[in-house]
């Protein structure tokens, strides 16, 4: 059995664009967090499926960004997750761009995942 990250916390949200461009994501906490995009679901027993991209925050307190072309017609998922094992954290996400970005929160939010391999 695989996981997103071994013992770390994370929180997927869906995440769906209203117009075809580039995306600014900017993710900013007080711990060292890393954000992945997948593509139509995320799968947490096979993080590498649909994985889009991933982006990762080396110092706390640090905003980090990337940019990334997204479709309209393709159902995002962001999942943020921290860096260190145990950890949580406050985070906030400006994502901008040609237009708006929404999210949802996905049922499962914060899971631990206790037995698992970092990929």
């Amino acid at each position: 059995m695989s996981c997103l990250v071994r013992n770390h916390y994370y929180e997927p949200r869906e995440m769906t664009v209203s117009e075809n461009g580039c995306y600014n994501f900017i993710i900013k906490s007080n711990v060292n967090m890393i954000g992945y995009i997948y593509t139509h679901y995320f799968d947490e027993l096979n993080p590498n499926s649909n994985l889009f991209i991933y982006h990762s925050g080396n110092k706390p307190d640090v905003q980090y960004n990337f940019t990334v072309q997204l479709d309209i017609t393709t159902k995002y998922i962001l999942v943020v997750s921290t860096y260190y094992p145990y950890i949580t954290g406050n985070f906030s996400i400006v994502v901008s761009g040609p237009a708006n970005a929404s999210f949802n929160h996905i049922s499962k939010s914060f899971i631990k995942c206790e037995d698992a391999n970092i990929f």
